[in-house]
């Protein structure tokens, strides 16, 4: 059971990500308020939310993560802190950036358009950098 359990979390890997503005953004040390509105016509990340709120607050990796044959691409703390600067920066020179999820990296609370994240991270593809959010271990 254990192992079905693990390898479905591993199966989880989609995602995707817009181009968009930093509106607002808040916090320091893993736990980050942010306010993102897309501004491309890509079909909208979040169901029907263009402009939405994203309350991120750092988890580390399941304790399973150390066993020798779970890989977890769930981000650090470090990494998490590092797309937070990122979306400052954006925010602070008001210039569009890419953002998405990976897995289930945004997950949907009580309050309409508003997103839990457990870690976010800057990754790069054909020279544009983007910031991912994560939720679950995958």
């Amino acid at each position: 059971m254990a192992t079905l359990l693990i390898m479905s979390n591993a199966t989880i890997a989609g995602g995707d990500y817009v181009l968009g503005k930093v509106a607002t953004i808040s916090g320091e040390n893993g736990s980050y308020a942010f306010r993102f509105f897309q501004t491309d016509g890509h079909v909208d990340l979040l169901s029907g939310c263009r402009e939405f709120d994203v309350k991120v607050e750092y988890e580390r990796t399941p304790w399973f993560s150390w066993l020798p044959f779970i890989r977890t691409v769930h981000p650090t703390k470090e990494k998490t802190e590092e797309a937070a600067l990122f979306l400052r920066t954006a925010n602070q020179e008001d210039r569009e950036i890419y953002f998405g999820y990976m897995g289930h990296g945004l997950v949907p609370t009580s309050t309409q358009c508003l997103f839990k994240s457990r870690g976010m991270a800057l990754d790069q593809e054909k020279g544009e950098k983007f910031v991912l959010s994560y939720h679950d271990p995958i």
